[in-house]
């Protein structure tokens, strides 16, 4: 037999923004993936690496904060919006409580509105009354420190990160149709090695001091076997899967497909699936401070055990957290409203027992159904908590606050973000695709699904990020009879959703947009050109928390097809 040796190199350079758990700039950054590969007729062995560099990449929170922080420090942004929130300068007329007055005169920008002896006769700072609490964008000082900043690792106090992690991995395949008869039974093995060499140099993960090397090996087999003159297909399989962090995990899987008619167009699927998912590399080696006061960590038990969260530590809701961002503009004593005490198991693999039952057929040759229902059970679903933890020799059910001193405060308590194992969690759903065929040529089609996940309290962030309904429908003629010319109009509808993530949660909106595509047939030149566009009606969305609205793009394209071909 032929075998085919494949060698295959890419790559990416450019500058962009990124949105994960925090906002980036990407400057000059690159990526490869190199792979070499092997295939036969009833194997093949595969080899490929994944390399990425971070360039000149920094947090943009990061910056502002530095910037913030040049102009004035925290405790004294604090002390000040304090002062003012309590009432400081009900003389010149305005009252306590005032948060535009308050922020106003922590930032600094009141010169213009006050009497320098005003405001110094109501105690309000020189530092205010001078205008630093900000420095001015673009003027030397705000370069200077801007410079600074995105040219010192987040690990000294700067924005910049460095990314030179890498990924290995090879895996391969044999089929045994050579030695068994697949009449009687087709049998396959294949297995897995993998290794992830984290290098962020502490600005990302917990590598500062240490090379983090993650590796998992995995292998499987699979019988299919046809009963019933070929009408029954029955398939088993199962794998086992180890990575060095977490005990390994058996997971078999049976399905059978059931095909009636002359032609075995209709076809009835059923399975029982087992699966697994390891933590990501940031669920557990994450260690970055987002939005200048949460700490995000990974969930191994090292970093619960290093920040002493299985002490005294609660978990804490968006209230909870807003009381505690809160605390400066509040009087007298402040009780945080959290969810109790809470006590960190075992971080585990996400597993989840999966049940589908399905149809896929073609009826009179003119109606495509494509349809199914499924049902899942996870356990040990992986999502993330919020936590406040105090700080050494601290209370964590209350604090007092004096309005007139809020330098105690300041730094009492720390807010985190986990991932953490849920035990038991529920999801279903079900899907329903039709295309008809239509005289001289035109189909038109739709599909929808519905996929909902049960029984997640309302404090376990489970990053489910999906719409419970979504659907289009699309009406086209690739080739209208005598013309050449072809078209297709798809519309496309998803309902508003709860998005999840480390960088922020938020509602997406629900949206619908409209594409066109036409198509005319080249015949001399063996090509076709299109012109058309997506979001024809220019109506902008977005698809996740914290990234850009979406518009219409159009383009016009010439694909040649079969040139070399006689």
């Amino acid at each position: 037999d032929n075998v085919e040796a494949i060698m295959q190199v890419a790559g990416g350079y450019g500058n962009s923004v990124y949105t994960g758990a925090a906002r980036v700039r990407l400057g000059n950054f690159f990526y490869w993936q190199g792979k070499a590969e092997l295939k036969g007729s009833n194997f093949f062995l595969r080899a490929y690496t994944t390399q990425e560099r971070s360039g000149e990449s920094y947090d943009i929170g990061f910056v502002g904060l530095g910037l913030n922080r040049a102009g004035k420090s925290d405790q004294q942004w604090f002390e000040d919006y304090a002062l003012a929130f309590r009432g400081a300068a009900i003389g010149l007329g305005v009252a306590a409580f005032d948060h535009n007055f308050a922020r106003e005169f922590a930032d600094g920008n009141l010169s213009n509105n006050f009497s320098a002896n005003q405001l110094n006769f109501f105690g309000i700072t020189s530092g205010v009354r001078n205008n630093l609490g900000r420095l001015t964008p673009g003027s030397p000082d705000f370069n200077r420190v801007k410079n600074d900043l995105v040219n010192t690792p987040i690990s000294q106090g700067g924005a910049l990160f460095f990314d030179e992690s890498n990924l290995y991995h090879t895996e391969g395949m044999y089929n045994f149709n050579k030695i068994i008869n697949p009449n009687t039974v087709e049998l396959i093995v294949g297995g897995h090695y993998r290794m992830i060499q984290l290098n962020s140099r502490g600005t990302v993960f917990d590598d500062a001091e240490r090379r983090l090397n993650i590796s998992e090996v995995g292998g499987y087999i699979q019988a299919t076997k046809k009963v019933f003159n070929d009408k029954l297909k029955l398939t088993a399989s199962a794998r086992y899967d180890k990575n060095q962090n977490f005990e390994g995990r058996f997971t078999p899987r049976v399905a059978a497909v059931y095909s009636l008619g002359n032609a075995r167009q209709h076809n009835i699927r059923i399975s029982y699936q087992t699966a697994f998912r390891n933590p990501t590399v940031q669920d557990q080696y994450l260690n970055l401070t987002v939005g200048g006061f949460v700490r995000v960590v990974g969930g191994l038990p090292e970093f619960i055990e290093r920040n002493n969260l299985n002490n005294n530590v609660v978990r804490a809701d968006a209230q909870s957290i807003g009381n505690y961002l809160q605390l400066l503009n509040t009087q007298g004593a402040v009780a945080a409203r959290t969810n109790g005490t809470y006590r960190f198991n075992q971080f585990r693999p996400e597993f989840v027992n999966s049940y589908e039952l399905g149809y896929k057929g073609l009826i009179n040759n003119k109606l495509f159904i494509d349809t199914y229902v499924y049902y899942n059970q996870y356990s040990n679903f992986i999502g993330t908590l919020n936590f406040i933890a105090p700080n050494a020799g601290q209370d964590i059910t209350t604090v007092q606050f004096n309005p007139a001193d809020a330098s105690p405060v300041i730094g009492t308590f720390q807010l985190f973000q986990v991932p953490v194992n849920l035990a038991n969690l529920n999801s279903y759903g079900w899907g329903l695709g039709v295309d008809y065929n239509l005289p001289g040529g035109f189909t038109i089609g739709g599909n929808i699904s519905h996929n909902k996940l049960l029984d997640a309290p309302s404090n376990f962030r489970t990053q489910f990020n999906t719409p419970e309904y979504r659907t289009n429908v699309s009406f086209g003629n690739r080739n209208i009879k005598g013309t050449s010319l072809g078209f297709n109009v798809v519309w496309r509808w998803q309902e508003t959703f709860t998005w999840q993530s480390t960088f922020g949660d938020g509602v997406i909106p629900a949206y619908h947009t409209l594409d066109a595509q036409i198509s005319y047939r080249l015949k001399d030149l063996k090509s076709i050109a299109k012109i058309g566009g997506t979001n024809l009606l220019n109506q902008f969305y977005t698809q996740s928390f914290g990234n850009p609205q979406i518009g219409a793009l159009y383009y016009v394209s010439i694909t040649f097809d079969q040139v070399f071909n006689k």
